[in-house]
C-alpha cells in the first residue's frame, strides 16, 4: 500500500505537492490549535467566535513557512537540520499569533491562558515536522532500501539558479544535495531550501 502512495505522490507535479503541504499545513495548525484549548480548558463546544479563532492559525502560519522556505524543500531529501527551520517558523508563527489576538482585542474570546501558546507551539513543531520527516521515510527509504545509488552533491552558488539547480537534482533519484557552496559571508551558516550554505574555504 505504501509503495502506490509513494508511486503517487512522486508523480505529482512539484506545485500540487506544495498545494498537499499548504492544505495538510493548514488543517493541521488548525486541530492543533482546538486541541490546545480542550488540553487547557477541557472538552469544550466550539461556536462561531471558536472557528474565526481557530482559522487564524492558518493564516498566520503560512506566510511564515513560506517565508523560511517551508515549501521549497524537497521532502523526499529533507535534512535533519530542517527540523531547526521548522521549529524557529513555529515560534515565530506562535509570537504572531498571541500578538494578533491581543492587537485584535481577543478578550472577547475570554482570556487566553498562557499555557495555550505553549501547547499550540509543541504540538504543532509536531505535526508539522513529523508529517514531512514522516512522508521523507515513505518517498526516500523504501529506495535507498532497494540499494539506489544516492552520490552526495554540493553546489556552488546559493542564488536562484542554484537553488533551481537543486530542486532539478533532488527530483531525480540519481543525487543528494547536501551543501551550497557561496562567496556571500551573509549567506555562510544559513539554510536555502533547506540546505546549509558554506564558504569556498
Amino acid at each position: 500500500m505504501h509503495i502506490v502512495i509513494r508511486d503517487f505522490l512522486n508523480g505529482l507535479p512539484r506545485g500540487w505537492k506544495q498545494t498537499v503541504l499548504i492544505v495538510y499545513d493548514a488543517v493541521a495548525l488548525a486541530g492543533v490549535l482546538w486541541l490546545s484549548y480542550n488540553l487547557r480548558l477541557g472538552p469544550f463546544r466550539t461556536e462561531g467566535v471558536h472557528h474565526l479563532l481557530m482559522a487564524t492559525a492558518p493564516l498566520v502560519a503560512i506566510p511564515v513557512f513560506i517565508r523560511f522556505g517551508l515549501y521549497r524543500a524537497v521532502i523526499r531529501y529533507l535534512p535533519e537540520r530542517a527540523l531547526w527551520t521548522i521549529v524557529q517558523a513555529m515560534a515565530v508563527t506562535t509570537l504572531l499569533w498571541v500578538f494578533l489576538l491581543f492587537l485584535a482585542e481577543a478578550t472577547r474570546f475570554g482570556a487566553l491562558p498562557r499555557t495555550i501558546p505553549i501547547f499550540f507551539f509543541v504540538l504543532g513543531t509536531v505535526a508539522v515536522a513529523g508529517s514531512r520527516f514522516a512522508a521523507k521515510y515513505l518517498l526516500w527509504m523504501p529506495a535507498a532500501r532497494a540499494g539506489e545509488k544516492m552520490p552526495e552533491v554540493a553546489i556552488y552558488g546559493a542564488g536562484p539558479a542554484g537553488t533551481q539547480l537543486a530542486v532539478a537534482l533532488c527530483s531525480q533519484r540519481g543525487g543528494f544535495v547536501t551543501a551550497f557552496i557561496d562567496d556571500d559571508p551573509s549567506l555562510h551558516g544559513r539554510d536555502v531550501s533547506g540546505i546549509r550554505v558554506y564558504p569556498p574555504s
